[in-house]
């Protein structure tokens, strides 16, 4: 190990000042609005688009070893720190450089002390994830980590361009400093894009302290996905953190479980000379969560800077606080943001489809078969949608016309109303997913021009279907995410808003065995609600299903049966596909009769691959 130590008896430390920016969060909706947590449809956002391919697997550090022809090269992070005895100070490490041992030299200020550390090859276990440098004359500790490689539990954080780390210092005394920081090669201000859009996805972490005791052992760790959209034109973005998962105080990594409910809005967010700043905002969902179990109340800011030649990557360092009035759970929080721009891409546009149609003159719901040829089509002013044989067109302008639509395009001509919502954002910052989307359909049938007499409720499911040979030909693959269905009653013609329907919401995982071209899909972790409420209750069972993979890369099921909340759900049918070039992601819709119970159901399930 090496410390060199510089005095300098007058030395003003070049840093990044974070502002700490006030915002507000979450947001509302009627029960008519469709399905999920997000916004909706957000016009001109860019619906076409897709993650491009990841780069092959890289030794650590992956930037010593793209770029070894510049060893020499010094990094000025983006940083976000902390001290034990001050809630929060400014960053204190200054530049980062790759020294000849093949690890880095970190330089940081302590007082008027500028400290040089070492971090080598030996110091380090499991890829950079963690490396710990011994003490010292002066007691002086110091760990360092490196989450652009897989992290400790194997997740990788791909980049061509950054590197997203974490480095902490304690002085011999026992006050320990801690700072995130992202670093790489910067693009140049007169690089990044002047107009057009991009939509950028990856990931978010960082830890949090007890205001009261920065220095304890309370610390909770959050993880996150993190979806931007930079408006280059008008030098704005926004986004959104999502699929959180935090462990309890003390807890380590491995005792990380997911926060469904809980996001972070990205909002105010001003480009310019090369990087952004924005404001953060913690929210929650459902209410009834505790807040050592949610984000609900952070209020901070992300300062950020473009890496690579044409801003390809973004990255930098958050913080934020959470003022609970002296609770337990007040919170200083700091961490790293970082993502990649999603390649634009043409949408596939044919969608599975499931149809409910409501005969309100016959009192009666009904499950409608699919005719194959339903789509789902981005039109340079709108959509145009083809379902029951007919085909829709709904206007940009159509975009939150109706206040009881929040989020979603609403017309109406002399057939009846219709509107269409995306419940997964539409690939924007709203979106769950890179390479599927879920659209929500109701309108009237064709050929019936009393709307009072018959309307239909469809799901619609497209995207980019892996294409022929883009699955492994062996092997497994095991995919996670959700699921989201209706249930109505078959002798009652209802609305989505009654009493009488009610939602279900869970976890959908997908075991998928590519040798026998077969998928095994299980539905769990059930919440219901009735129509005219937005609170969740927990309640026992889930659904299974067995469907065969077919040469397209579809799949298709006709045995779905249900359990617990959804028994009587027998000989049910699926369908749907892989989506993305390789198989990264996998969704499909169903519906289900039950006889027994006079109740028929349908809905969507969307999943991610596992990494």
């Amino acid at each position: 190990m090496t410390i060199r130590r510089i005095l300098k008896a007058s030395a003003a430390l070049p840093v990044v000042a974070l502002l700490m920016l006030a915002g507000c969060g979450g947001g509302g909706g009627s029960a008519m609005a469709p399905p999920g947590t997000g916004t909706g449809m957000q016009p001109g956002t860019g619906t076409d688009m897709q993650p491009a391919p990841l780069e092959p697997a890289r030794s650590a550090p992956s930037l010593g070893s793209q770029y070894s022809s510049e060893p020499a090269r010094t990094y000025t992070p983006t940083v976000a720190s902390v001290r034990d005895d001050q809630v929060s100070t400014a960053p204190f490490v200054s530049s980062i450089q790759r020294n000849a041992a093949g690890g880095f030299d970190i330089v940081y200020q302590d007082g008027m002390e500028q400290i040089t550390v070492s971090v080598l090859p030996e110091h380090c276990q499991g890829n950079w994830a963690g490396c710990a440098i011994p003490a010292d004359q002066n007691g002086r500790r110091y760990w360092f980590w490196s989450w652009t490689n897989p992290d400790s539990l194997g997740e990788p954080y791909e980049f061509k361009f950054l590197e997203a780390s974490a480095f902490q210092a304690d002085d011999g005394a026992g006050t320990f400093r801690r700072a995130f920081f992202v670093f790489g090669l910067e693009t140049p201000a007169s690089d990044v894009p002047a107009t057009g859009e991009a939509i950028y996805g990856g990931r978010m972490h960082g830890w949090a302290h007890r205001t009261s005791e920065p220095g304890s052992g309370a610390r909770q760790r959050y993880w996150g996905r993190v979806r931007l959209v930079a408006n280059f034109d008008m030098s704005q973005l926004n986004g959104r953190i999502f699929s959180i998962q935090g462990t309890a105080p003390g807890e380590p990594s491995s005792a990380r479980v997911s926060w469904p409910t809980s996001r972070f809005t990205i909002t105010n967010g001003q480009i310019s000379n090369g990087q952004f700043t924005a404001t953060l905002t913690g929210a929650d969902d459902d209410p009834t969560v505790p807040d050592a179990e949610s984000v609900r109340g952070f209020v901070g800011s992300i300062v950020a800077k473009f890496y690579g030649p044409k801003a390809d990557e973004f990255g930098g360092a958050i913080t934020a606080m959470r003022d609970l009035q002296g609770t337990d759970n007040d919170r200083q929080f700091l961490g790293f943001v970082a993502g990649s721009k999603l390649a634009p891409r043409m949408l596939g546009s044919a969608a599975f489809a499931t149809r409910v149609s409501r005969r309100f003159g016959d009192q009666e719901t009904v499950l409608l078969a699919d005719d194959g040829m339903a789509t789902v089509v981005r039109t340079a002013s709108g959509w145009n949608v083809t379902v029951g044989g007919r085909t829709f067109a709904l206007s940009d302008s159509a975009f939150n016309a109706d206040p009881r639509f929040p989020g979603a395009y609403f017309d109406e001509d002399n057939s009846g109303a219709r509107y269409l919502g995306s419940v997964q954002g539409g690939f924007g910052p709203n979106s769950n997913f890179d390479h599927l989307d879920v659209k929500l359909w109701s309108g009237s049938e064709p050929g019936i021009t009393d709307p009072n007499n018959v309307s239909s409720f469809v799901f619609l499911l497209h995207g980019n279907w892996t294409p022929a040979g883009g699955l492994p030909a062996s092997g497994t693959g095991e995919y996670s995410g959700e699921m989201w269905a209706r249930e109505w009653p078959s002798d009652q013609a209802v609305s989505s808003g009654s009493a009488a329907a009610t939602v279900f919401r869970g976890d959908a995982s997908m075991s998928a065995d590519f040798g026998t071209a077969s998928v095994t899909g299980t539905f769990s972790n059930l919440a219901q609600r009735p129509g005219n409420s937005r609170t969740y209750t927990s309640v026992n069972g889930g659904a299974t299903f067995n469907a065969v993979i077919a040469n397209d890369n579809t799949l298709s099921a006709s045995d779905l049966a249900g359990t617990g909340a959804l028994s009587g759900y027998q000989n049910g049918r699926v369908s749907g596909a892989f989506f993305g070039p390789t198989g990264e992601e996998m969704g499909g819709v169903y519906d289900a009769e039950s006889p027994t119970e006079n109740r028929i159901i349908s809905g969507y399930f969307a999943t991610r691959k596992d990494q």
